[in-house]
């Protein structure tokens, strides 16, 4: 909870609105410690807190996912790059999904 609440809080002070259509997302993490961790126990979290903060609709809209590991940093930090894929198939409602 309070990690969702941390990336609810730094959208909207970046005052950031829904993305429409299909996305792509590449995540870059970097732990806060050398502790070994599980790389996919950072998206699905991750992914509802940036669909509650509303940077999207709905996580169905990840189409293309892609998440790097990096070097621990002093307490952590995640990067997120979204950006919408090109939609060429008729008839996609605004979520893609």
């Amino acid at each position: 909870m309070i990690f969702r609440n941390r990336v609810c809080n730094a959208l909207m002070a970046a005052k950031v609105t829904p993305m429409m259509g299909m996305l792509a997302m590449k995540v870059r993490a970097y732990p806060p410690d050398k502790r070994k961790r599980d790389i996919d126990n950072i998206q699905k979290p991750l992914l509802d807190a940036l669909e509650k903060g509303m940077a999207f609709y709905n996580d169905c809209q990840i189409k293309h996912l892609t998440t790097v590991m990096k070097d621990p940093v002093k307490y952590g930090k995640t990067i997120v790059t979204i950006r919408k894929i090109n939609d060429r198939a008729p008839g996609i409602s605004k979520t893609g999904c």
